[in-house]
């Protein structure tokens, strides 16, 4: 890795610094996808079993999901329109035309809609007590919308290989989609990483929300029994997923080297193996602790900690994709 950044001259700090970002980028981004998904299985659940920490502990969750989401459009997607601004000024001078930033603005609307939805779903909670299918079926159109987002981010990664996809998407963006899906569902190794991202987005939801529940244990006191209750399930739920997110990594990475010839093959730094599998396995052990303790909520020093050991071993598997591929 370090010959690599060496070779095309890239600082390693500035190297650190990018995998940082990217890594907790991807990280909420995921946790905020995936979070509406947790929700509607516990709303359903509490509608089922009729225990009301259930219905709770999907509220919360959903909360975490609106925030994140909400956090991330403002930051990321203001800081890319303002790097649009920086570069293509007449585009944001009056009058404004449709037709020249129609392909900066589209990107935007998914995630809006998403958005929309998420909020309308959290703000109707218990408006809509007495109509809980309803409300499970508003929940249920969000996570379409957040898994139409993932599945669309992955379908577009084949235009990296494919520039000409790229210029050709926003002509016809129907027939260029349906060749990406077909070339996907031949991939297993696109939808092995798929299957990760989602793994991956409930852990990191899971550990997003031990978080939450800690912060908001004095403001919205729902009594020992449920935080404890919704302490143990999240921790389940990370814990649960993040073994799937380690395993499919494993796989894919596997696969990934599988596909590389060997004259390109880059040698595999121990560390990086050793830190892409042990760090998952702490956490693990740390929520094991937390679903087995009588008094979870004592655990907090654990819970903050899985959160970053998490983050730095998705920074890890990034790092090993970069290593396993030669800089072009």
């Amino acid at each position: 890795l370090l010959e690599n950044l060496q070779q095309f001259d890239v600082e390693l700090a500035d190297f650190f610094i990018t995998l940082a970002a990217t890594g907790m980028v991807l990280y909420l981004l995921l946790a905020a996808l995936c979070a509406p998904l947790v929700g509607v299985v516990m709303e359903s659940a509490y509608k089922l079993r009729k225990k009301v920490f259930y219905d709770k502990c999907g509220l919360q969750i959903t909360q975490v999901g609106v925030l994140v989401g909400a956090l991330l459009f403002i930051f990321v997607g203001g800081g890319i329109a303002a790097l649009l601004y920086l570069s293509r000024p007449e585009l944001f001078q009056a009058p404004i035309h449709w037709t020249p930033i129609r392909p900066y603005a589209i990107p935007y609307a998914p995630p809006l809609a998403a958005l929309l939805v998420l909020f309308i779903y959290l703000f109707t909670w218990n408006p809509l007590k007495k109509l809980r299918s309803l409300h499970i079926s508003l929940g249920l159109l969000a996570v379409l919308i957040c898994l139409a987002i993932l599945f669309t981010g992955f379908l577009l990664l084949g235009t990296i290989q494919e520039p000409f996809l790229t210029l050709i998407i926003w002509s016809a963006p129907l027939s260029v989609m349906q060749a990406l899906w077909l070339d996907f569902l031949e991939s297993p190794t696109l939808w092995m990483s798929a299957g990760y991202a989602i793994a991956f987005g409930l852990a990191a939801c899971g550990s997003l929300s031990q978080l939450w529940l800690i912060a908001h244990r004095d403001k919205a006191d729902y009594g020992r029994d449920y935080y404890a209750f919704a302490m143990r399930h999240c921790a389940r739920i990370a814990l649960f997923f993040t073994i799937a997110a380690t395993a499919l990594a494993g796989g894919i990475f596997w696969r990934m080297r599988q596909s590389v010839p060997l004259e390109f093959l880059q040698p595999q730094d121990p560390g990086i193996l050793l830190i892409s599998g042990g760090l998952p396995l702490s956490c693990c052990l740390i929520w094991l602790c937390i679903v087995k303790s009588d008094t979870p909520l004592r655990h907090k020093p654990g819970a903050f900690f899985s959160f970053f050991f998490l983050f730095i071993a998705l920074c890890a598997h990034l790092m090993l994709f970069f290593s396993t591929f030669p800089m072009m």
